[in-house]
């Protein structure tokens, strides 16, 4: 019963790691909920392709504070 579950959590975690964005999948290595996960291949596998997508990916950098506009 416990593999089924496991195996569930790895197609939607699969799922999380292709279609969303990276902000969101970005403590995939240190948020705790993915524990469970861990000493599985699989969970490994995943990491790998979220920091793939970050490699490839380029970032700005952030505005001043002072440039940033305030509050309306």
């Amino acid at each position: 019963m416990y593999d089924q579950y496991l195996d569930e959590a790895f197609v939607g975690l699969d799922r999380a790691v292709t279609d969303w964005d990276w902000l969101d999948i970005v403590g995939l290595r240190t948020d705790p909920d993915f524990d469970p996960l861990r000493a599985d291949p699989r969970f490994a596998h995943a990491v790998r392709k979220v920091e793939e997508r970050l490699a490839g990916r380029k970032f700005r950098r952030a505005r001043p504070a002072s440039r940033c506009p305030g509050p309306n």
